[in-house]
């Protein structure tokens, strides 16, 4: 173990009271660490070559692509704040959310108790504050996807003439529900589905 690792390794221990693997080879150790809102995943990487430290934390939540949007938006309001040290961005290699800070070190290879402090505490601060915030907007977006999703396939059955579809198409149009409200588009539906076979659709109408 050099001597970064070995400072990191004794703070760990000692300040953190924290159990990890540490592979001897690349440097880096690895552990879970349980925060209020969430466990999250560490990674510490000594670099003595570069005198560097970096460290990573993951949320262990898989973030969709189509929800990248949704969450750069989130990560740009978080980056308006104080968090000097600390980078938030998403890892398209394992589609996580994570944040990641840099200690650098001088030619004596100390590392100062109170600067490890202010790379490794905002490192989990950050996610295990804005948790709550990016499930909700996950939860908020996975439904609208499914909204949307579900009227893709009603104007897929209903251009196949499907009467059921055509009826539920006409609801949505009458009450904008997740379509701009359009009384006559509701009408023509209904139409449609009356001339396909669903005279229930008349008491509708």
């Amino acid at each position: 173990m050099d001597i970064l690792a070995k400072q990191v390794n004794d703070y760990l221990k000692k300040e953190y009271e924290l159990n990890f693997l540490f592979d001897e080879e690349k440097g880096e150790f690895n552990f879970s660490i349980d925060m209020n809102h969430v466990c999250l995943e560490v990674r510490i990487i000594c670099r003595e070559e570069d005198k560097q430290v970096l460290l990573f934390a993951y949320v262990p939540i898989k973030i969709q692509e189509s929800l990248y949007m949704s969450v750069f938006r989130f990560i740009n309001k978080i980056h308006m704040k104080n968090y000097d040290s600390v980078c938030l961005f998403i890892n398209e290699d394992c589609n996580k959310l994570m944040s990641q800070s840099a200690l650098n070190v001088g030619s004596d290879f100390r590392i100062d108790k109170e600067v490890f402090r202010y790379s490794f505490c905002p490192l989990l601060n950050i996610l295990d504050d804005h948790f709550v915030e990016l499930l909700r907007i996950l939860s908020c977006e996975d439904g609208n996807q499914k909204k949307q999703d579900e009227i893709s396939a009603l104007v897929s059955l209903s251009e196949q003439n499907d009467p059921e579809a055509q009826y539920l198409l006409g609801i949505k149009y009458y009450k904008g529900e997740e379509v701009e409200q359009d009384l006559e588009q509701a009408i023509s539906f209904w139409e449609a589905s009356i001339s396909n076979g669903r005279e229930a659709t008349m008491v509708t109408l």
